[in-house]
């Protein structure tokens, strides 16, 4: 009996710590550095996993607010999760950044993503949240402050996100700060392999065990200059075992089944990405002309469409690491409109050869005609076509630092790659229309169509 009582105390207890004392305990880590290159202090203060939801009263983010500016930083670095799901609570999207703008730090306000700024339909709300609060967003990106001698490198997460793990491997400024959500790149950057210099400083989340939850500093840090981290912290999520069964009961993901997935990743290839991107209109479709291996030049509007392309990945902070065209006119002139990466062109990119139909009005196209009807009249058969492709892009993402991938091709390119690898019905039906934008994602060989981006539809009366 008096072992029950004890127990449903217990149990009483932990309810009580899980929903009133835990979601509010603010959490501090204090990180002197000292060096050899100017005597002056500067303060960085990271804060994260802030994990607002529909409970979070306002008082609690002030007191936030209030505790960063107390520390007068020089720089602040939010290393993501500030909502816990959007699609619950998108009265927040509009009520936080007020209350974010209100952080000032004399080098700027830096920001990452988190697994929960991706999920539940916070992918495209997060940016413009981190812009009105006057965060510049870093995604496998990086910025420097050259007056302070600082770079920070800012990585996707790794969970639900594609992270450039080559990030920052040349040096770009004296302290180089990395920045992560998840705590596993830290192993990287202990490997002198991957990172001959390692970074001055990680700023890292999302580790159950604070030795894990670590600012990294290596032995070879030479430098005079006193840096203050400060890591400001609700204790939710991830740091003691309370909070995995509110995590759990919240209809999140617990800490054990996030370890797991990264877990899981371990010593098996990165997942990569590749964007197919159709060209944009040419001459012959506004003729209504079978193309084929036959070419045409880009119109007024499909050089607009191009236009809109490159505007949707520069906003969206896609970098690309390689390009690649099919060898044909229409599609080179739309990668230099969308790009000034250099690319290799390459004939295994290129349109289903048509044979004799090449030129012909588009009524003649042969409708529920057999697979080999193309091949009888000198061009290829749909086979053939297919396998022309799937051995060009396999052989394009097999290639080392292959981590995100432009090609340039064409509709019925296109059009065959999403029969194979799409997920649904509505994905296989829609048409694919001129610089329509295919999101592949590609891990241990096998592709899967993420996502389809028709570009024109924000972009393309900018350039009308």
């Amino acid at each position: 009996m008096i072992m029950l009582i004890g127990f449903v105390m217990m149990a009483v207890l932990l309810i009580i710590y899980m929903a009133l004392i835990e979601p509010n305990l603010l959490v501090k880590h204090h990180v002197w550095l000292s060096g050899e290159i100017q005597d002056e202090e500067l303060c960085i203060v990271q804060f994260s996993d802030t994990h607002f939801h529909r409970h979070c009263s306002i008082r609690k983010c002030e007191r936030l607010m209030t505790e960063i500016n107390a520390l007068d930083p020089d720089l602040i670095v939010f290393s993501g999760d500030l909502m816990d799901h959007y699609e619950k609570t998108p009265q927040l999207a509009h009520r936080l950044p007020p209350y974010l703008a209100r952080l000032t730090a004399r080098l700027g306000k830096i920001a990452v993503y988190g697994n929960h700024d991706i999920g539940g339909g916070a992918k495209d709300v997060y940016p413009q949240m981190m812009e009105q609060s006057g965060f510049q967003l870093l995604c496998n990106q990086s910025v420097v402050y050259e007056a302070a001698k600082v770079a920070v490198l800012g990585v996707d997460d790794m969970l639900v996100g594609y992270e450039d793990r080559t990030l920052g491997k040349q040096r770009l400024q004296p302290y180089q700060i990395l920045v992560s959500h998840e705590p596993d790149l830290v192993d990287d950057i202990d490997d002198e392999r991957t990172y001959p210099w390692r970074s001055e400083l990680s700023a890292v989340d999302h580790a159950k065990n604070p030795a894990q939850r670590r600012t990294q500093l290596p032995q070879r840090l030479i430098s005079k200059r006193r840096y203050c981290a400060v890591c400001i912290k609700w204790d939710r999520y991830d740091f003691t075992a309370a909070s995995l069964g509110k995590s759990a009961a919240a209809g999140g993901v617990s800490y054990q089944k996030k370890k797991q997935h990264i877990e899981n990743r371990k010593g098996r290839p990165m997942t990569q990405v590749l964007y197919l991107m159709r060209h944009g209109e040419t001459l012959f479709n506004v003729q209504k002309k079978i193309q084929g291996w036959s070419d045409s030049p880009l119109t007024e509007l499909g050089i607009a469409q191009a236009k809109a392309a490159r505007c949707y990945f520069e906003e969206n902070h896609i970098t690309f690491t390689h390009a690649y065209s099919s060898s044909l006119e229409r599609t080179c002139d739309t990668l230099e409109l969308v790009s000034d990466l250099p690319y290799v062109r390459l004939k295994g990119l290129k349109e289903w050869h048509f044979g004799i139909y090449e030129g012909a009005p588009e009524y003649m196209y042969p409708f529920g005609e057999d697979e080999m009807f193309f091949a009888n009249y000198g061009g290829e058969s749909k086979q053939e076509m297919r396998e022309r492709i799937l051995q060009t892009i396999q052989s394009i993402m097999k290639q080392e630092d292959h981590t995100c991938v432009l090609a340039l091709s064409h509709g019925m390119v296109c059009k065959q790659l999403v029969e194979l690898y799409a997920q649904s019905d509505d994905m296989r039906n829609t048409a694919i229309t001129n610089c329509m934008i295919l999101k592949f994602s590609y891990e241990n060989g096998s592709f899967c169509l993420e996502e389809r981006i028709d570009p024109c539809e924000a972009y393309l009366d900018r350039f009308r």
